[in-house]
């Protein structure tokens, strides 16, 4: 019986979170590393685009606002987004992968009853959003920030969900004291 308890929750554990707003968020970056140098970004010509084969996840929708937030972090930093000669590089990466769970739970039909079997199938989705900063003249990696997280079968609210999480990446994004006089307005 205890078994049965533990698959059972178990199986609520996973399927509160295929349908939840967890993830799980890391950041990379020297703390030798000057940021306060950099003054602007523009997006790297090697960033990837929309992949096939998952269109409710990846599309062009999505990777517009997730460009989008990427650029409204970086103001919100001090950064300006320009085309010519920028101090740095954006590009991020999206990687989704199917995943199923699979719970075999028996089912009680009393004492001394044979027990049945039930097996329950999941289908998930697991996603994870790569963000990359790059120093354009030296071609040296500066920050990378990532999340990673289970996504529903059927997103809703998936804009408002990605803002959040890039917004969440960006917290781990090193401090930069500004320089008032020197932004570019």
């Amino acid at each position: 019986m205890k078994v049965y308890y533990f698959l059972v929750t178990t199986l609520a554990i996973l399927l509160l979170l295929s349908c939840s707003d967890r993830y799980v968020v890391n950041s990379k970056y020297n703390p030798e590393d000057d940021f306060s140098q950099y003054k602007t970004f523009d997006w790297s010509e090697f960033q990837e685009g929309v992949k096939p084969g998952n269109p409710l996840h990846d599309n062009d929708y999505l990777r517009e606002i997730i460009k989008e937030s990427i650029e409204n972090e970086m103001d919100e930093k001090g950064f300006k987004k320009s085309e010519e000669n920028p101090d740095l590089f954006i590009e991020y990466f999206l990687n989704l992968e199917d995943k199923q769970a699979v719970i075999t739970a028996p089912l009680d039909f009393g004492v001394g009853t044979d027990q049945k079997y039930e097996v329950i199938k999941e289908e998930l989705k697991k996603a994870m959003l790569i963000i990359h900063i790059e120093d354009r003249l030296n071609q040296k990696t500066l920050w990378i920030g990532s999340a990673e997280s289970l996504l529903e079968a059927s997103p809703k609210n998936l804009d408002k969900r990605v803002e959040k999480v890039i917004d969440e990446i960006f917290k781990k994004f090193p401090e930069i004291e500004l320089d008032p006089d020197a932004i570019i307005h």
